[in-house]
């Protein structure tokens, strides 16, 4: 699955393994949400569930997507989407779709049967994106959150 590498307007997509961490040392601005932080990132890397799909345009990570595959005691492995950012200067090359499409392929070979994502109402480069992607359903759902001190 890590060998699962491909070039698109001078862009490679891959996934992160536990050994490229020295990768996210030049990571381009609004990529993530916030500074990376060591501890996480090393926790991140080594969890067989959880999933990093990065954009790397000349040594510089300039998009990622975040998921993790899960599985009920009812129900066939599942996908879930955390994530996407691309650097704003990356953006609407087809870097969103290729980071997505890489978490699919990959969500596909785990033997999930279903993955799904989920965005602010008002993100409308999200929503289409992920209305664009072959077999997408919008579906509505009403979300909580739960502060935890």
């Amino acid at each position: 699955m890590n060998t699962h590498q491909y070039t698109d307007q001078e862009v490679l997509f891959r996934l992160a393994t536990p050994d490229d961490e020295a990768l996210f040392e030049h990571v381009a601005e609004d990529v993530f949400d916030n500074a990376i932080i060591p501890q996480r990132l090393q926790e991140n890397l080594k969890d067989r569930r959880l999933h990093l799909a990065l954009a790397i345009s000349n040594g510089l990570i300039v998009g990622m997507a975040a998921g993790m595959h899960y599985s009920q005691p009812d129900k066939d492995p599942q996908f879930f989407v955390d994530e996407l950012g691309v650097a704003p200067g990356y953006q609407r090359r087809g870097i969103g779709r290729g980071l997505l499409q890489l978490l699919l392929e990959l969500a596909q070979g785990l033997g999930c049967k279903e993955a799904w994502v989920a965005t602010e109402e008002d993100n409308r480069p999200a929503k289409s994106l992920y209305a664009s992607m072959p077999n997408s359903q919008e579906s509505r759902a009403v979300i909580y959150t739960f502060t935890l001190s």
